[in-house]
């Protein structure tokens, strides 16, 4: 009796220890930090919004559409740093591509600084990033290491619908038409 009224009291002993020890601690995520970009890549598809039987393109035919690669982006000036706050802010320094020509081609590439809220679930899994000026559609996160990253890729999917474009005839004659915008974005940091 005196050996189970014994191994009780440690048993209790070891249990309020762990509680106070997790009531306590503050765990740390492991993405805080200053992270720059080193892989940006987007490939985008367009389709005809509407039928346009005049340039023999119907509903959802593919209008044009490709891949701008990281060394095509790092050449036009992309460069960004973000700074992972422990409370879920983060500020963002660089040049970024804000816009392009009709088709996806030659990106506008703009200074931007901005601030905002970023998440990422348990499982480091799922990542977003929210900002003042500028939104990194959520998506899927690999991290090399879910204790210590230091690299993270984040891919998003995005479709946008009904979008402006121009699309060129022959003879240096454009028509002004409507197609929607399949894109995905691989964005790559390291610390």
């Amino acid at each position: 009796m005196k050996k189970l009224l014994l191994l009780m009291s440690l048993a209790g002993i070891f249990i309020i220890a762990a509680c106070s020890d997790n009531s306590t601690s503050t765990k740390k995520n492991p993405l805080v930090g200053n992270w720059t970009m080193d892989n940006m890549q987007q490939t985008a598809l367009y389709t005809a919004a509407r039928d346009y039987p005049q340039i023999g393109k119907m509903e959802g035919d593919t209008l044009g559409g490709g891949t701008v690669t990281w060394q095509e982006f790092h050449a036009l000036g992309v460069e960004a740093t973000v700074i992972l706050n422990d409370d879920e802010s983060f500020t963002l320094n660089g040049k970024m591509p804000v816009a392009s020509d009709t088709l996806g081609n030659n990106p506008i590439i703009t200074p931007l600084t901005d601030t905002g809220t970023w998440m990422a679930n348990d499982a480091m899994s799922i990542f977003t990033l929210t900002g003042n000026f500028y939104q990194i559609p959520s998506g899927q996160l690999t991290v090399d290491s879910k204790t210590a990253p230091t690299t993270i890729t984040l891919v998003s999917t995005a479709l946008d619908t009904g979008l402006d474009v121009v699309l060129p005839l022959g003879g240096g004659r454009y028509m002004p038409a409507k197609a929607d915008e399949q894109s995905m974005t691989t964005l790559g940091f390291s610390k």
